[in-house]
């Protein structure tokens, strides 16, 4: 297969900074590319390169190593430089969710450092994270991409547990366990249907509170997954999905500007290839990527589980797709993540038989009942089309929805305190009307007590201090 031309280059994009992404991308990422099938399928000479946007420090760290040299026969590492005042502080052993956070925060400036690089060569352009792995096979993939005319192909991920994932490897004898693979030059290969079962099996704590059928989704869901029975793997339906190919010749000059208005995902795949030929990775033997993620690392707010009915997991089901549905696709016209949302993403570590077949149409179902609407009214060639404001807040859904959150959330509440409230009133009505028939009787201690009262309001009334000591109550 490598006589595979393409014609223009390919450039892989990558941001990292720090020793701790660092040794994920010399030691894991990279390897893992250099599998058979993978970036040893390209020539040097054809113009391909790996941007890779880190530290001036990062880069000296790596860049005579073994793996980059094996790396130089193939795609030429050219660094895009930035700033070392971007790296948030860590602690001395490079505490993992502050390493973390560094890198959400300063990811996007790096991402459009890298993105103006790739455009202006014209390539084909693949961003990658450094604590990712893929499988042999994915670069083979890229070029039949681009061989059929795609502009953008999104291949969607869930986050897996690192220690797990390493432990698995090793036991397979496909990462040695006392070396280096940065040092040794050496590639990792990782069969698709390996690296499914790896993807299935050690899916992150972060990711549990998104399966269909566990507790109650957290709101504005990214992802609603399903198992399939007798542990054939995943199906997943999602609004997020790495670019593992862009084609800079058909975005504007102007692309990289709608990063000053959002984050990558949400804005750069709408605002540049809406109008394009997109292909989403929907079966992980095309291919397949883990994003390796340490266990103690989770910033997933946890859900209490409780006892539901059938008809209310249900009912919670479709409302929590639909709201999902209009905060990353309706309240934007996100034609992208619509189409990427409405595909099945199977990830099976055998064969598909009848039972997957059958979960996948029952999902299938459930996903046109809940949000239906908006593929039916973007049927081509109305594809930029999506339900009204209007349509959405009067479908009888939401408005079910409404009723049943008045009925069961909202009104236990308010009548709860409204009971209080009724309780607290009675009991000051019941003060006031025993004082009031003191003083009427000609009780001396209830007369002074009214009449300091009088007065006190008084002086409230005219803005005058009142300093009058209270008397006894009657």
């Amino acid at each position: 297969m490598n006589d595979q031309r393409v014609e223009r280059p390919f450039n892989f994009m990558v941001p990292f900074w720090g020793k701790r992404y660092r040794d994920y991308f010399v030691d894991l990422c990279l390897p893992s590319l250099l599998a058979p099938n993978n970036i040893p399928l390209l020539r040097v000479e054809d113009g391909h390169r790996f941007l890779i946007a880190t530290t001036r420090e990062d880069w000296q760290a790596i860049e005579h190593l073994p793996i980059m040299e094996r790396l130089r026969q193939h795609a030429m590492p050219t660094l895009i430089e930035v700033d070392s005042g971007t790296q948030s502080p860590t602690s001395a052993d490079g505490e993992a969710s502050a390493t973390y956070a560094s890198v959400l925060q300063y990811l996007t400036p790096c991402l459009k450092k890298l993105l103006e690089a790739a455009y202006r060569a014209r390539a084909y352009g693949f961003q990658l994270c450094p604590d990712t792995l893929f499988s042999d096979g994915i670069v083979s993939s890229l070029l039949k991409y681009a061989h059929e005319g795609y502009h953008l192909v999104l291949c969607p991920a869930l986050r897996q547990t690192e220690e797990a994932v390493l432990v698995d490897l090793i036991s397979r004898d496909l990462l040695p366990a006392r070396e280096r693979l940065s040092m040794t030059g050496q590639a990792l290969t990782i069969p698709p249907r390996v690296m499914a079962d790896l993807f299935v099996r050690h899916l992150h704590p972060e990711m549990w509170i998104y399966e269909e059928d566990g507790p109650p989704l957290p709101p504005n869901s990214p992802f609603h997954y399903w198992r399939v029975p007798g542990n054939r793997g995943i199906i997943l339906h999602t609004f997020y999905g790495g670019p593992i190919l862009m084609d800079f010749a058909v975005v504007a000059e102007s692309h990289s500007e709608c990063l000053e208005r959002g984050d990558f995902e949400s804005v750069y795949y709408n605002e540049n290839f809406a109008n394009c030929n997109i292909h989403i990775i929907q079966d992980s033997d095309e291919l397949c990527m883990v994003s390796l993620t340490p266990e103690k690392v989770n910033f997933a707010q946890p859900t209490i589980g409780k006892v539901r009915s059938i008809w209310m997991k249900k009912y919670e089901q479709l409302h929590n797709i639909r709201e999902s549905m209009w905060y990353y696709i309706g309240r934007n016209h996100d034609v992208v993540r619509r189409e990427l949302f409405h595909l099945s993403i199977r990830w099976h570590v055998a064969d598909l038989d009848d039972v997957w077949k059958k979960e996948e149409q029952r999902i299938d179902r459930l996903i046109n009942y809940a949000v239906g609407d908006y593929y039916s009214i973007s049927k081509p060639p109305n594809t930029h089309r999506f339900p009204s404001m209007l349509k959405l807040h009067l479908d009888p859904r939401m408005l079910l929805a409404k009723v049943i959150r008045l009925l069961f959330f909202i009104m236990p509440v308010v009548l709860a305190a409204g009971s209080r409230l009724v309780n607290g009133v009675i009991v000051v009505a019941r003060v006031l009307i025993r004082r009031i028939g003191f003083a009427l009787c000609g009780n001396k201690v209830a007369l002074r007590w009214w009449g300091w009262r009088l007065r006190k309001l008084r002086s409230g009334l005219i803005g005058r201090p009142f300093k009058e000591p209270g008397p006894p109550a009657p």
